[in-house]
């Protein structure tokens, strides 16, 4: 079952798509055969696409369903839920990661969360200065925790968040803090 996400982007559970117009007279656009769980729908051109630029072309999606999802300021799009493997090929972005359209899931391996987003309570969403509260502990978060710094583990206790950083940015330069909510 797919759910819409912010800028035409659905994510879910599923391998293959049939696209076509709305009700009462729907008319096929196009099968997605190997979607993986995300798919990105062009409503200006009337059709749609795997998201399958990662990897140099050869993988796409997540080996999971995809629960959560929010468009950057630049066009990033940052996904989180119950997956383990990004695009075939990467294997440190469990449960968080990011859609680049140009660069698919590439540049982002390492950055991930311990446990599903919504594991301890619904959390994700912006607050009041654009930082994204992805997890509620106790978990634990890997990636920087200021930008263009090096993988960390960073443990969040219980009755605190983690939320990533750099919303008018790319994905790559964001970074983790964790506090209370």
């Amino acid at each position: 079952m797919g759910t819409g996400i912010p800028d035409f982007l659905q994510g879910g559970s599923f391998d293959n798509v049939v696209i076509e117009t709305p009700p009462p007279n729907p008319t096929f656009i196009t099968n997605l055969s190997g979607c993986n769980n995300i798919f990105y729908i062009d409503r200006s051109a009337n059709t749609a696409y795997e998201c399958a630029t990662a990897c140099g072309g050869t993988g796409n999606g997540v080996n999971g369903v995809v629960r959560h999802g929010r468009a950057l300021s630049n066009g990033d799009f940052v996904i989180g839920g119950e997956f383990t493997i990004v695009a075939d090929c990467y294997d440190h972005a469990e449960h968080f990661t990011c859609y680049q359209w140009d660069n698919g899931c590439s540049g982002v391996n390492g950055i991930e969360i311990s446990i599903p987003p919504d594991q301890n309570g619904d959390v994700w969403g912006f607050n009041g200065v654009y930082q994204l509260k992805v997890v509620a502990g106790p978990a634990t978060v890997y990636g920087p925790t200021t930008s263009g710094r090096p993988i960390q583990t960073i443990p969040v206790d219980a009755f605190h968040a983690a939320y990533w950083n750099e919303y008018n940015y790319s994905f790559a330069a964001g970074w983790w803090t964790v506090q209370t909510p």
